[in-house]
């Protein structure tokens, strides 16, 4: 379990979405939880607010990573349909499966008449078995989950409420999964607008901010033969250049390699939580020099953007 700082300066874990890449982030929980790094909060979207949720109530990595192996090899999972999808090349995400799918002439027409492709019942049978229906504001270590609001337009931040509620909106892919209706929004996956909640961690009030980024990089030379592609790869790039901005915020980014993993492969949970585990044990050095410039304030960490995003890579 993390200790929380009695220093005034709060520190966020911010854990960003990136479907089974985001088991990265248990690695990255086992070595902080571990090594006693100081975290005042959790900030996470789509597969961050899972996991992130899960440990907020766990309280503890082994715990998560064992709740997960148990999901993976249960009858929930077979039914999830995860191990049916498509995976026709390494760097398919989200939305190149959803093209797929969009081909086939059923699905088309399905798309007429549903709010989504995919049922969302399996999407909530996963989160449930994974999180007990606890509310977000009795859990020890603060935690958030960041969603969109396809009405208004803009993020909402769980910080109370339905765990279970929380990240099913947080996770819910718009056109994959229907939107999650509360409070007369329809809420969607976080990712639409922050892929890496670092907004959210701030106006939270974090001011140390640690990211850790599981989405994949852009694709080098692809294969642009069709107008869908074309059109998808146009979106890929502006939340590629937009991502990046947003990270511009955060004091340290990890970012696990995993990029080859595909969205849908939780059964290989080892191999991303040791990519997790990986990149966090590389960035500790940096991480606590920088904490402690920070409190110590001896260093101005937020004069030279070039100085205070440190991000940290793995070997692949």
């Amino acid at each position: 379990m993390f200790f929380k700082s009695k220093k005034p300066a709060k520190v966020a874990l911010v854990l960003g979405g990136g479907g089974a890449r985001g088991m990265a982030h248990i690695g990255v929980l086992k070595v902080f939880e571990r090594e006693n790094i100081p975290i005042d909060m959790i900030v996470g979207t789509s597969a961050g607010a899972l996991f992130g949720g899960m440990y907020c109530q766990l309280q503890n990595a082994r715990s998560v990573e064992e709740r997960l192996a148990e999901l993976v090899k249960s009858d929930i999972y077979e039914e999830s349909g995860l191990k049916k999808v498509i995976k026709k090349q390494e760097d398919e995400n989200f939305f190149d499966q959803l093209t797929t799918r969009l081909k086939e002439r059923i699905v088309v027409n399905m798309a007429y008449s549903r709010e989504g492709i995919v049922k969302h019942i399996r999407l909530r049978k996963v989160i449930d078995f994974l999180l007990p229906d606890q509310r977000i504001e009795t859990c020890k270590i603060p935690f958030f989950a960041v969603a969109v609001d396809m009405i208004g337009a803009k993020e909402m931040v769980f910080g109370e409420g339905s765990i279970r509620t929380a990240v099913d909106a947080s996770s819910s892919l718009p056109g994959y999964f229907a939107p999650v209706e509360y409070n007369g929004k329809l809420l969607v996956d976080g990712a639409v607008l922050q892929v890496v909640p670092v907004p959210a961690a701030k106006e939270l009030g974090a001011d140390f901010v640690i990211a850790v980024n599981v989405s994949q990089e852009l694709e080098e030379n692809p294969v642009l033969d069709n107008v869908i592609k074309i059109i998808f790869r146009s979106s890929a790039i502006t939340g590629n250049r937009y991502n990046k901005t947003l990270l511009n915020d955060a004091d340290v980014v990890l970012r696990p390699q995993i990029g080859h993993l595909h969205w849908s492969e939780f059964e290989h949970y080892e191999e991303a939580i040791a990519k997790g585990e990986q990149i966090a044990m590389m960035a500790l050095p940096i991480i606590r020099k920088k904490l402690h410039g920070y409190r110590r304030k001896k260093l101005n960490l937020r004069q030279n953007i070039d100085e205070t995003l440190i991000e940290v890579k793995n070997a692949g």
